[in-house]
């Protein structure tokens, strides 16, 4: 990954003029989709688009219906990258794709979790816990956040440059870090706590060559 400034953010960012921006009144964007996996890639029937389905936060909760185990939900989500990876390069271009936190500088897991969370999931270091030490050690390395005292202040945004970034970033989306992904100039995308993804295009034209494009790659369900 690649650390940018503010002037690089605004300067990669200017194509997504089309782009609305948490759904700002009088500027829609009709052009979107969301998609997951085949059914048959979960190994129990699951409605991804029922509001019973919880996504992450259904992890070891006994109201969310259905619930999962630590065990399940890690295999389910390595399922959903290795699967995506085949439309990886197409959907995340590398050296194409800048990715910000909604535009803020707030890229920590930690900042995300509902209160109490950790304190619900005693034993979240075993199974979460990895997954964000190496994102976090991705954006340290590539000094896009700072760690003890602050050395410099965090970053707005960062230029992704491979596949493996992207799953790391994607492992945090499904945590809750609001991360969008700006793809190409013809799209924006983001992958949300309930293994799916969403993309605004920038036209009908580009949306209809996506999904095309995306049914001969992966077979998704369309939601």
């Amino acid at each position: 990954m690649k650390r940018l400034n503010t002037s690089q953010l605004l300067k990669e960012i200017s194509p997504y003029d089309w782009f609305s921006w948490n759904g700002e009144e009088g500027k829609p964007c009709p052009h979107r989709i969301c998609f997951t996996m085949p059914e048959e890639q979960f190994n129990r029937k699951i409605n991804v688009a029922s509001p019973l389905y919880w996504g992450f936060e259904a992890v070891n909760n006994k109201s969310a219906d259905p619930t999962f185990t630590p065990r399940e939900w890690i295999a389910w989500e390595q399922a959903f990258f290795d699967w995506l990876e085949t439309a990886g390069e197409f959907l995340f271009p590398s050296g194409n794709t800048v990715v910000s936190p909604d535009l803020s500088r707030e890229w920590r897991v930690d900042a995300y979790l509902a209160p109490g969370w950790k304190e619900e999931h005693p034993r979240f270091e075993e199974w979460f816990g990895p997954a964000c030490q190496a994102y976090e050690d991705l954006l340290a390395g590539a000094r896009i956040i700072s760690r003890g005292p602050a050395e410099w202040d965090d970053a707005r945004a960062a230029a992704v440059e491979s596949w493996a970034e992207v799953r790391l970033l994607g492992q945090a989306s499904i945590k809750g870090v609001p991360l969008l992904f700006f793809c190409g100039g013809k799209w924006v995308a983001s992958i949300t706590e309930y293994l799916t993804v969403q993309v605004s295009a920038r036209d009908g034209e580009t949306l209809r060559q996506l999904k095309e494009e995306l049914g001969e790659r992966l077979d998704p369900r369309f939601l």
